[in-house]
Protein backbone atom coordinates (compact mmCIF):
# COMPACT_ATOMS: atom_id res chain seq x y z
CA UNK A 1 0.00 0.00 0.00
CA UNK A 2 2.83 2.00 1.02
CA UNK A 3 4.22 1.49 -2.44
CA UNK A 4 1.24 2.04 -4.50
CA UNK A 5 0.77 5.10 -2.27
CA UNK A 6 4.09 6.63 -3.41
CA UNK A 7 3.62 5.80 -7.26
CA UNK A 8 0.52 7.24 -7.36
CA UNK A 9 1.94 10.32 -5.72
CA UNK A 10 4.76 10.61 -7.94
CA UNK A 11 2.75 9.87 -10.92
CA UNK A 12 0.35 13.27 -9.27
CA UNK A 13 3.68 14.94 -9.32
CA UNK A 14 4.13 14.46 -12.93
CA UNK A 15 1.40 15.10 -14.39
CA UNK A 16 0.90 18.40 -12.54
CA UNK A 17 4.30 19.30 -13.87
CA UNK A 18 3.32 18.81 -17.52
CA UNK A 19 0.56 20.74 -16.74
CA UNK A 20 2.68 23.66 -15.12
CA UNK A 21 4.56 23.61 -18.72
CA UNK A 22 1.53 24.27 -20.60
CA UNK A 23 0.90 27.06 -18.17
CA UNK A 24 4.28 28.21 -18.40
CA UNK A 25 3.70 28.52 -22.35
CA UNK A 26 0.25 30.17 -22.08
CA UNK A 27 2.42 32.61 -19.70
CA UNK A 28 5.31 32.80 -22.00
CA UNK A 29 2.87 33.35 -25.23
CA UNK A 30 1.27 36.04 -22.94
CA UNK A 31 4.31 37.94 -22.38
CA UNK A 32 5.43 37.50 -26.06
CA UNK A 33 2.28 39.07 -27.26
CA UNK A 34 2.66 41.87 -24.85
CA UNK A 35 6.04 42.37 -26.00
CA UNK A 36 5.56 42.87 -29.69
CA UNK A 37 2.03 45.12 -28.61
CA UNK A 38 4.68 47.37 -26.77
CA UNK A 39 7.55 47.25 -29.42
CA UNK A 40 4.85 48.02 -31.95
CA UNK A 41 3.32 51.30 -30.30
CA UNK A 42 6.95 52.26 -29.43
CA UNK A 43 7.85 52.02 -32.54
CA UNK A 44 5.16 54.02 -34.29
CA UNK A 45 4.45 56.62 -30.69
CA UNK A 46 8.22 56.44 -29.44
CA UNK A 47 7.00 56.95 -26.02
CA UNK A 48 9.85 55.45 -23.57
CA UNK A 49 7.19 54.09 -21.44
CA UNK A 50 5.72 51.61 -24.50
CA UNK A 51 9.29 50.74 -24.36
CA UNK A 52 9.76 49.90 -20.77
CA UNK A 53 6.52 47.57 -20.92
CA UNK A 54 8.29 45.83 -24.06
CA UNK A 55 11.26 44.97 -21.42
CA UNK A 56 9.13 44.10 -18.91
CA UNK A 57 7.35 41.41 -20.66
CA UNK A 58 10.84 40.27 -22.18
CA UNK A 59 11.98 39.73 -18.97
CA UNK A 60 9.19 36.79 -18.32
CA UNK A 61 10.57 35.27 -21.53
CA UNK A 62 13.85 35.83 -20.58
CA UNK A 63 13.40 34.55 -17.06
CA UNK A 64 12.19 30.81 -18.78
CA UNK A 65 15.18 30.69 -21.04
CA UNK A 66 17.64 31.41 -17.97
CA UNK A 67 15.97 28.56 -16.05
CA UNK A 68 16.61 26.08 -19.76
CA UNK A 69 19.95 27.05 -20.50
CA UNK A 70 20.79 25.91 -16.82
CA UNK A 71 18.58 22.74 -16.68
CA UNK A 72 20.57 22.25 -19.78
CA UNK A 73 23.94 22.14 -18.10
CA UNK A 74 25.35 18.78 -16.61
CA UNK A 75 25.72 20.11 -13.52
CA UNK A 76 22.93 22.52 -13.49
CA UNK A 77 22.74 25.11 -10.69
CA UNK A 78 18.78 24.72 -9.05
CA UNK A 79 18.39 27.80 -7.26
CA UNK A 80 19.32 30.00 -10.78
CA UNK A 81 16.56 27.44 -12.36
CA UNK A 82 14.27 28.19 -9.85
CA UNK A 83 15.00 31.72 -9.84
CA UNK A 84 14.65 31.24 -13.71
CA UNK A 85 11.25 30.22 -13.65
CA UNK A 86 9.79 32.30 -11.29
CA UNK A 87 10.87 35.37 -13.05
CA UNK A 88 8.72 33.59 -16.00
CA UNK A 89 5.73 33.74 -13.38
CA UNK A 90 5.13 30.21 -12.99
CA UNK A 91 4.20 29.36 -9.63
CA UNK A 92 6.35 28.87 -7.04
CA UNK A 93 4.44 25.17 -6.04
CA UNK A 94 5.17 24.24 -9.66
CA UNK A 95 8.70 25.04 -9.70
CA UNK A 96 10.24 21.90 -8.15
CA UNK A 97 7.80 19.44 -10.12
CA UNK A 98 9.10 21.41 -13.53
CA UNK A 99 12.78 21.31 -12.46
CA UNK A 100 12.41 17.54 -12.06
CA UNK A 101 10.71 16.89 -15.05
CA UNK A 102 13.46 18.50 -17.25
CA UNK A 103 16.20 16.81 -15.49
CA UNK A 104 14.60 13.48 -15.36
CA UNK A 105 12.49 13.02 -18.80
CA UNK A 106 14.55 15.06 -20.72
CA UNK A 107 15.67 12.65 -23.02
CA UNK A 108 11.97 11.25 -23.61
CA UNK A 109 11.59 12.23 -27.46
CA UNK A 110 8.13 13.90 -26.85
CA UNK A 111 9.60 15.99 -23.76
CA UNK A 112 13.03 16.24 -25.94
CA UNK A 113 11.22 17.46 -28.58
CA UNK A 114 9.43 20.89 -27.07
CA UNK A 115 12.42 21.35 -25.23
CA UNK A 116 13.78 21.67 -28.99
CA UNK A 117 10.60 23.79 -29.90
CA UNK A 118 11.79 26.23 -27.14
CA UNK A 119 15.15 26.31 -28.14
CA UNK A 120 13.80 27.48 -31.15
CA UNK A 121 11.64 29.85 -30.13
CA UNK A 122 14.41 31.45 -28.06
CA UNK A 123 16.25 32.20 -31.24
CA UNK A 124 13.62 34.00 -32.74
CA UNK A 125 13.29 35.79 -29.14
CA UNK A 126 17.04 37.08 -30.10
CA UNK A 127 16.17 38.58 -33.13
CA UNK A 128 13.47 40.14 -31.18
CA UNK A 129 15.48 41.79 -28.79
CA UNK A 130 18.66 42.85 -31.41
CA UNK A 131 15.35 44.37 -33.42
CA UNK A 132 14.01 46.23 -30.43
CA UNK A 133 17.76 47.40 -29.70
CA UNK A 134 17.94 49.13 -33.14
CA UNK A 135 14.39 50.75 -32.62
CA UNK A 136 15.60 52.17 -29.41
CA UNK A 137 18.77 53.17 -31.32
CA UNK A 138 16.86 55.13 -34.13
CA UNK A 139 14.46 56.54 -32.03
CA UNK A 140 17.59 58.08 -29.32
CA UNK A 141 19.15 59.68 -32.62
CA UNK A 142 16.11 60.92 -34.22
CA UNK A 143 16.80 58.17 -37.52
CA UNK A 144 13.41 57.28 -37.00
CA UNK A 145 11.82 58.20 -40.61
CA UNK A 146 8.06 56.60 -41.28
CA UNK A 147 9.88 54.56 -43.68
CA UNK A 148 12.21 52.95 -41.38
CA UNK A 149 9.55 52.60 -39.08
CA UNK A 150 7.55 50.67 -41.78
CA UNK A 151 10.15 48.18 -42.18
CA UNK A 152 10.72 48.36 -38.58
CA UNK A 153 6.77 47.00 -37.92
CA UNK A 154 7.46 44.62 -40.87
CA UNK A 155 10.25 42.82 -39.01
CA UNK A 156 8.71 42.75 -35.77
CA UNK A 157 5.53 40.98 -37.40
CA UNK A 158 7.52 38.89 -39.49
CA UNK A 159 8.70 37.53 -35.81
CA UNK A 160 5.33 37.07 -34.16
CA UNK A 161 4.03 34.98 -37.18
CA UNK A 162 7.58 32.85 -37.18
CA UNK A 163 6.84 32.40 -33.13
CA UNK A 164 2.96 31.61 -33.17
CA UNK A 165 3.16 27.94 -34.61
CA UNK A 166 6.09 27.66 -32.42
CA UNK A 167 4.09 28.26 -29.17
CA UNK A 168 0.89 25.81 -30.40
CA UNK A 169 3.35 23.10 -31.32
CA UNK A 170 4.99 23.79 -27.07
CA UNK A 171 1.70 23.17 -25.96
CA UNK A 172 0.78 20.37 -27.98
CA UNK A 173 3.51 18.61 -28.12
CA UNK A 174 3.41 19.02 -24.22
CA UNK A 175 -0.25 17.75 -23.74
CA UNK A 176 0.30 15.05 -25.47
CA UNK A 177 3.67 13.95 -23.49
CA UNK A 178 1.31 14.46 -20.45
CA UNK A 179 -1.46 12.21 -21.72
CA UNK A 180 1.14 9.67 -22.66
CA UNK A 181 3.00 9.91 -18.95
CA UNK A 182 -0.33 9.09 -17.40
CA UNK A 183 -1.08 6.39 -19.43
CA UNK A 184 2.31 4.83 -18.87
CA UNK A 185 2.60 5.52 -15.34
CA UNK A 186 -1.50 4.24 -14.94
CA UNK A 187 -0.54 0.82 -16.55
CA UNK A 188 3.15 0.36 -14.03
CA UNK A 189 0.63 1.18 -11.55
CA UNK A 190 -2.05 -1.74 -12.54
CA UNK A 191 1.30 -3.66 -13.03
CA UNK A 192 2.78 -3.26 -9.80
CA UNK A 193 -0.54 -3.78 -7.77
CA UNK A 194 -0.93 -6.84 -9.82
CA UNK A 195 2.36 -7.60 -8.43
CA UNK A 196 1.92 -7.09 -4.96
CA UNK A 197 -1.61 -8.66 -4.74
CA UNK A 198 0.38 -12.03 -6.04
CA UNK A 199 3.45 -11.79 -3.68
CA UNK A 200 0.58 -10.84 -1.21
CA UNK A 201 -1.54 -14.04 -1.57
CA UNK A 202 1.68 -16.01 -1.49
CA UNK A 203 3.02 -14.57 1.40
CA UNK A 204 -0.24 -15.15 3.22
CA UNK A 205 -0.63 -19.17 2.13
CA UNK A 206 2.57 -19.36 3.63
CA UNK A 207 1.60 -17.78 6.61
CA UNK A 208 -1.74 -19.83 7.12
CA UNK A 209 0.42 -23.26 6.14
CA UNK A 210 2.95 -22.66 8.67
CA UNK A 211 0.15 -21.33 11.40
CA UNK A 212 -1.19 -24.83 10.59
CA UNK A 213 1.57 -26.56 10.76
CA UNK A 214 2.28 -25.59 14.05
CA UNK A 215 -0.63 -25.60 15.46
CA UNK A 216 -0.76 -29.31 14.44
CA UNK A 217 2.82 -29.59 16.14
CA UNK A 218 1.43 -27.48 19.22
CA UNK A 219 -1.35 -29.97 19.63
CA UNK A 220 0.58 -33.33 19.54
CA UNK A 221 3.07 -31.90 21.43
CA UNK A 222 -0.02 -30.88 24.01
CA UNK A 223 -1.56 -34.53 23.62
CA UNK A 224 1.71 -36.20 24.24
CA UNK A 225 2.91 -34.15 27.29
CA UNK A 226 -1.32 -34.78 28.81
CA UNK A 227 -0.07 -38.55 28.11
CA UNK A 228 3.49 -38.52 29.58
CA UNK A 229 1.61 -36.87 33.06
CA UNK A 230 -1.46 -39.14 32.98
CA UNK A 231 1.25 -41.67 33.24
CA UNK A 232 2.88 -40.32 35.63
CA UNK A 233 3.35 -42.18 39.12
CA UNK A 234 2.70 -39.60 40.96
CA UNK A 235 -0.15 -36.60 41.76
CA UNK A 236 1.00 -33.66 38.96
CA UNK A 237 -0.87 -29.84 38.86
CA UNK A 238 -0.14 -27.48 36.21
CA UNK A 239 -1.02 -24.19 37.77
CA UNK A 240 -0.84 -20.55 36.29
CA UNK A 241 1.56 -18.36 37.90
CA UNK A 242 0.16 -15.38 37.64
CA UNK A 243 -3.31 -16.22 39.58
CA UNK A 244 -2.66 -19.69 40.73
CA UNK A 245 -5.72 -21.28 39.04
CA UNK A 246 -5.33 -24.62 38.35
CA UNK A 247 -5.30 -25.98 34.38
CA UNK A 248 -4.48 -29.83 34.47
CA UNK A 249 -4.49 -32.05 37.30
CA UNK A 250 -3.62 -35.75 36.32
CA UNK A 251 -5.53 -38.95 37.63
CA UNK A 252 -3.23 -39.28 40.59
CA UNK A 253 -3.68 -35.76 41.68
CA UNK A 254 -7.33 -36.16 41.21
CA UNK A 255 -7.08 -39.24 42.87
CA UNK A 256 -5.40 -38.04 45.97
CA UNK A 257 -6.95 -34.83 45.99
CA UNK A 258 -10.56 -35.77 45.65
CA UNK A 259 -11.24 -33.35 42.67
CA UNK A 260 -12.99 -33.81 39.03
CA UNK A 261 -11.39 -32.75 35.72
CA UNK A 262 -14.42 -31.08 35.32
CA UNK A 263 -14.39 -28.51 38.16
CA UNK A 264 -10.56 -27.67 38.34
CA UNK A 265 -11.69 -23.99 37.33
CA UNK A 266 -12.95 -23.71 41.13
CA UNK A 267 -9.56 -24.21 42.97
CA UNK A 268 -6.69 -22.32 43.43
CA UNK A 269 -3.43 -23.77 44.31
CA UNK A 270 -2.58 -22.33 47.50
CA UNK A 271 -5.90 -24.79 48.84
CA UNK A 272 -3.50 -27.65 48.04
CA UNK A 273 -0.76 -26.92 50.33
CA UNK A 274 -0.43 -27.71 54.12
CA UNK A 275 1.74 -24.58 54.46
CA UNK A 276 0.84 -22.04 51.96
CA UNK A 277 4.61 -20.33 52.75
CA UNK A 278 6.23 -23.20 51.00
CA UNK A 279 4.27 -21.90 47.52
CA UNK A 280 5.25 -18.89 48.19
CA UNK A 281 8.55 -19.41 48.35
CA UNK A 282 8.67 -21.64 45.24
CA UNK A 283 6.98 -19.38 43.24
CA UNK A 284 9.21 -16.42 44.36
CA UNK A 285 12.03 -18.85 43.51
CA UNK A 286 10.19 -19.14 39.81
CA UNK A 287 10.13 -15.41 39.54
CA UNK A 288 13.39 -14.90 40.56
CA UNK A 289 15.71 -17.46 38.48
CA UNK A 290 12.73 -18.51 36.19
CA UNK A 291 12.74 -22.29 37.08
CA UNK A 292 13.11 -24.14 40.27
CA UNK A 293 15.08 -27.50 41.15
CA UNK A 294 15.62 -29.45 43.61
CA UNK A 295 13.47 -27.72 46.14
CA UNK A 296 10.80 -29.59 48.10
Amino acid sequence: MVLLLLLASYSMSLISASRAYVGGEGLWSKAQKQAVYALLRYTLDQQAGDFQRYQSELAVILGDRQARLELEKPEPDLAVARQGFLQGKNHPDDVAGMIHLFRVFRQVPDIDRAITIWSEADMHIDRLIVLGERIQASVQTGAMTPSLSRTYLQQIDEIDNALTPLEDAFSSTLAGAARKISVVLLVLMFAVASVLLAVAYLFSRRLVLQNADFQSALLDSETQLRALLQLAPLPILIVRREDAAVMFANERAQAQFRISGDTLQLYKADGFYVRPEERKELIGAVWRKGRVRDQE
